[in-house]
């Protein structure tokens, strides 16, 4: 347990505060039992009975979150008999009872707390003792989902919360490969890539995964699935300012900063995190400062503005795939070492970072008069190079049939890709993105090769 959720003490600091006395450790206990017990009251459902008949399929996905479900979208458009889903949401082959996973947490939750407690980095385990306590009831959930199927590997969209680590030990235990898609942009300090096959969004993923430790398995660059089709913009106006809030922001770091972009001429249009719990204050917010709250699609919103402002956010990635510049603040809980540019958009040029004291209006027009080249975004997202849906399901399919006929099959020969190669790692891509990456020198210099594939 220790091993598999241990890195998750490094954001005790950042994202959680410290448990330093005993009223913090209690709070999180508290704060898990309730979260516990208000899922075992609104859970829709019972958990059902576990099926006598044991089945088989070739994949399994599993997934906890809408976010990771869509990034399966490459398969899940094209239903095979032989790829199934298994989740806690709707509409899935296997049913995962979040309801069960609950009173899993209550029955673990306490004897986990007391072995955290007696360690002596406690102050940075505990506020992380949800995640840990999950993990526990993940082996359980898992151990009791591949007792009713057995899959020849099981697909992830998610490497590091608790009961996904729970249900990869799991697999990786009954001899299932495991596959890897990414959901999400990848930040400082996420576990090192340690999957059979990872299917990563660009080459800035790779490079931050290895920051973490040297990969294990085949890396393959393929670009991310996209759920929503890109909506015309609007003409620019010049003075629309997209406000993409998250949710460790402060609503009166906001204030001031809504406060000093009205007072430049702007308009403003806020979107807020999917899961938001506050949206009545940033109504009231928004109310106040004469701003419109965008709930559509983040597509809409990003169709209408001709800037962005943003805290610690992957929306500042979308905005720049579609030329949007975005200026970027950092949360004042976030100011350590460790989040700093944490995603990698401000290394890049992505993104410009700004203080909640500067002056927003000429730092506004300087963004919007400034073209951001779409293809820097490369880095992020090979999309803009590929088809993504077409690269993740010929990948999958070649490394299913290497698992089915037990023989070793060449994916760079085998896909047409170009192998490159660095100081501790190689990862495929398309031919298209290998020529990109050469020609913006994304690679770090001196530490990379290319190997072409036959074609």
């Amino acid at each position: 347990m220790l091993e598999e959720c241990g890195f998750w003490k490094q954001y005790s600091k950042d994202l959680r505060k410290p448990a330093g006395n005993v009223l913090a450790r209690w709070y999180w206990l508290a704060r898990a039992a309730l979260r516990a017990f208000a899922i075992i009251l609104l859970a829709r459902g019972e958990r059902p009975s576990p099926s006598t008949e044991h089945k088989t399929c070739d994949l399994l996905l599993v997934y906890f979150t809408r976010n990771q479900r869509n990034a399966f979208g490459p398969w899940l458009k094209n239903a095979d008999a032989a790829i199934q889903t298994a989740s806690n949401l709707g509409e899935t082959d296997w049913h995962i009872s979040w309801r069960q996973c609950a009173i899993l947490t209550l029955r673990y939750l306490l004897p986990i707390y007391r072995l955290l407690c007696k360690r002596a980095d406690s102050h940075e385990t505990i506020p992380c003792l949800e995640e840990f306590v999950r993990y526990q009831a993940g082996l359980i959930l898992a151990e009791e989902l591949f007792n009713r199927v057995s899959p020849m590997a099981v697909g992830t969209a998610n490497d590091h919360s608790g009961i996904s680590r729970a249900f990869i030990r799991k697999a990786r235990a009954k001899g299932m490969r495991v596959i890897y898609t990414q959901h999400a942009s990848v930040g400082n300090g996420f576990p090192a890539l340690d999957f059979d096959l990872s299917l990563l969004d660009g080459l800035q993923a790779y490079q931050q995964y290895l920051r973490s430790g040297p990969a294990r398995g085949e890396i393959v660059i393929t670009g991310r699935h996209h759920i929503e089709t890109r909506e015309a913009r609007s003409a620019p106006s010049g003075k629309i300012v997209g406000l993409a809030t998250n949710k460790a922001d402060s609503l009166l770091t906001w204030h001031r900063l809504m406060r000093g972009i009205r007072a430049g001429g702007f308009s403003m249009v806020m979107r807020c995190h999917p899961a938001e719990r506050r949206l009545i204050l940033w109504k009231l917010l928004c109310r106040l400062h004469g701003a419109k709250l965008d709930t559509g699609t983040l597509a809409g919103f990003l169709a209408r503005i001709d800037v962005m402002v943003s805290g610690l956010s992957g929306t500042i990635l979308d905005a720049a795939i579609r030329g949007i510049s975005s200026l970027v603040f950092m949360p004042t809980q976030l100011k350590s070492p460790r989040m700093e540019d944490y995603y990698g958009f401000e290394r890049f040029g992505l993104c410009r970072r700004i203080s909640i004291d500067d002056d927003p209006t000429p730092l506004l027009s300087a963004a919007i008069a400034a073209r951001l080249d779409p293809s820097i975004v490369g880095v992020f997202e090979a999309g803009l190079f590929l088809h993504p849906d077409e690269e993740k399901r010929k990948v999958v399919s070649l490394f299913m049939q290497q698992i089915t006929r037990g023989t070793n099959i060449d994916l760079a020969s085998a896909g047409g890709y170009i192998r490159t190669f660095q100081t501790n790692g190689s990862f495929l891509s398309p031919l298209s993105y290998a020529e990109e990456i050469d020609r913006h020198g994304w690679l770090d210099t001196g530490t990379a090769s290319s190997q072409g594939a036959a074609r």
